[in-house]
């Protein structure tokens, strides 16, 4: 005898409904439980401003682990990126020169010209997206991976048409019931 489950329709293949259903669901608990965690530490919130102050004093990469990044860069990409060829033909970039040129200017830079840490990542995450592949990524480190941005604008609808007339002023933490 055979048992149905109540995902399952036809010769066996799951329902697709269910299943986005399900993956919905599973994404508003994660919400759910973002906000109840922040809700929970108010002093965890920081503006922008103040978190770019505070990466700003904890220290800086050292041209020695600049240098290390961007060597386990070109190492992965000439070794491992088998489209390379193709993603220079079709997109006219280069990550390898583009590599190669940083960790010149690294080099020859003074310690005292060195760009800040958070213009390095964004150097690299350019490098890796100019080749348009989503399998190449570069993921940035912590402190950046640790914290979310959330703009705490809202729009204010029209209390006549419904529609929206604007941004109001930001607010934060998010007031219950907006």
């Amino acid at each position: 005898m055979r048992t149905v489950n109540s995902k399952i329709t036809g010769r066996g293949r799951p329902n697709e409904k269910a299943m986005l259903n399900e993956e919905a669901i599973g994404k508003r608990a994660r919400l759910k439980l973002a906000e109840v965690a922040v809700g929970d530490q108010p002093g965890a919130a920081m503006s922008l401003s103040s978190f770019l102050e505070s990466i700003q004093r904890k220290g800086r990469l050292s041209r020695k682990d600049r240098l290390r990044i961007v060597e386990q860069a070109l190492l992965i990409l000439n070794m491992n990126y088998v489209h390379l060829p193709l993603k220079r033909a079709m997109h006219a970039v280069d990550p390898i020169q583009r590599l190669k040129l940083l960790r010149f200017r690294l080099l020859e830079m003074k310690d005292s010209e060195l760009p800040g840490e958070m213009q390095f990542h964004q150097r690299m995450m350019e490098i890796f997206a100019s080749t348009r592949d989503l399998h190449t990524m570069y993921l940035l480190p912590a402190p950046f991976t640790d914290h979310v941005a959330y703009a705490g604008a809202r729009s204010d609808p029209s209390s006549e048409t419904g529609l929206s007339t604007g941004w109001r002023k930001p607010v934060w933490p998010p007031q219950p019931g907006t």
